[in-house]
Parts: structure tokens; C-alpha cells; sequence
């Protein structure tokens, strides 16, 4: 879900861009993490330089996930235009999807507190939420691939994104 402690815009660099870049400049093996999702990209990935990749939203809709149900939806319905970047609820930038909590408060992002603050602030709400059932107060953190991530288990997402692997 794009966590991170940058907040300029020429950070926002796409995956595909950004691989070769880092490969080419530190000549160590990169890990590509960002909207990994199926093997045509994998593929173009490895091509570019990546080592090996995490898959992070692709995950959330799975069986073995304990993410919640209408988180689980966002992962697998979702799409990026229902996301949004900001710092509110960590105080770091990251991807999440457009509920209502997020609509309520947006305007404040320019007041929002420095890693870890927010974080300690939202906590109680989210409890809070998840235990009536609120899933309108809570917050979803997604990657690029929101939509794309309709796996049933595990290893059937490893085994998607791998299956342009030879022998695999």
C-alpha cells in the first residue's frame, strides 16, 4: 500500500520505471513490491532487473488472509481510481481505499502528525469499528493492483506470477 516516509510527488515513480533504474545504479539484486499481480508483468519485471518479487494485495483476498471481509472486497473489486494516497492515518504516505472515514477527514491532511502519531490516534476508532461492524470507519490499505487480486489461496497467486518461470 505504498508505505513510505516520502511526500513528493516525484516519488510516486511506477514499478517499471523505477526497477531498471535502481538495478542499473546499485547493481544489487532488487526486489520488485508494488501491484505484483500476474506473470506477464513478473516477467517484464525480471526482464528489467528484478530478483524477486512481494506480493502484498494480491495476498489480502485470499483464504490464509485474516484481513477482514470488506477489506478482502476492496482487494478483489476494488479499483485504483477508489484509492487514495495520504499520510492521514500513519503519518507515512500510502495507498488506501476511498471510504467513508476517509472522505470525512481528507481535508486534513495538511495537519496530519509525523509517523507515528496518527497511528496512536486512530486506534481506538478502528477497534472500535471492527467491533460493531462499522467497515464505513475503517481504513483499507491497498496496493495498484486493488481489483486484480482474485486469488483463492496463497499458491495460487505464487504460482501465477511465477508461471512464466521455465520448470516452475
Amino acid at each position: 500500500p505504498r508505505a513510505s516516509f516520502e511526500d513528493a510527488d516525484d516519488t510516486m515513480m511506477g514499478l517499471s520505471a523505477l526497477v531498471p533504474a535502481v538495478a542499473r545504479a546499485t547493481g544489487l539484486p532488487v526486489i520488485a513490491a508494488g501491484g505484483v499481480c500476474g506473470a506477464a508483468q513478473a516477467a517484464g519485471l525480471a526482464v528489467a532487473g528484478a530478483s524477486g518479487f512481494v506480493l502484498g494485495t494480491a495476498l489480502v483476498g485470499t483464504e490464509e488472509s485474516r484481513a477482514p471481509g470488506a477489506h478482502r472486497w476492496c482487494a478483489v473489486h476494488g479499483v485504483g481510481s477508489d484509492t487514495v494516497t495520504t499520510r492521514l492515518f500513519s503519518g507515512r504516505t500510502e495507498r488506501v481505499y476511498r471510504t467513508g472515514l476517509v472522505e470525512a477527514v481528507e481535508h486534513l491532511e495538511d495537519r496530519t502528525a509525523p509517523w507515528p502519531g496518527p497511528e496512536a490516534l486512530f486506534a481506538p476508532l478502528f477497534r472500535a469499528a471492527a467491533a460493531a461492524g462499522r467497515d464505513e470507519l475503517l481504513v483499507f490499505r491497498v496496493g495498484q493492483s486493488a481489483g486484480r487480486s482474485a486469488f483463492a489461496k496463497v499458491e495460487d497467486a505464487v504460482r501465477t506470477v511465477t508461471s512464466w518461470i521455465p520448470g516452475e
